[in-house]
């Protein structure tokens, strides 16, 4: 999945510092909806060998659904599971913060 393409933040609609920012869905069958992660988490399964995401989300705007029929939407929730998926997975793969910047690093 990639930003811009498939999902965009909307920074537009954060109201207060301690939310998160809100991601639009851009390709169907999900085109429109907005939401928002509340809380991210792993369990970890089978002798700590597989972990599994978990989270918790807010529906800002169903787009053309109601937000019951979401809820109650396996593929919207793995949808969604993906994008935090790659989230998670474009921060892992991020260089450092600071990685190039000798003042940062404590090389200068």
């Amino acid at each position: 999945m990639d930003v811009n393409k498939d999902y965009k933040f909307r920074d537009d609609l954060v109201k207060n510092k301690e939310d998160t920012v809100p991601i639009e869905i851009l390709i169907d069958p999900y085109k429109g909806v907005v939401y928002r992660y509340t809380a991210v988490g792993a369990k970890v399964l089978k002798e700590d060998v597989q972990a599994v995401l978990q989270f918790k989300y807010d529906i800002l705007d169903p787009g053309i659904f109601s937000e019951t029929t979401l809820r109650k939407d396996k593929y919207f929730e793995r949808h969604i599971g993906l994008i935090l998926n790659t989230l998670i997975l474009e921060v892992a793969e991020a260089p450092d913060v600071g990685e190039d910047d000798p003042k940062e690093s404590g090389k200068e």
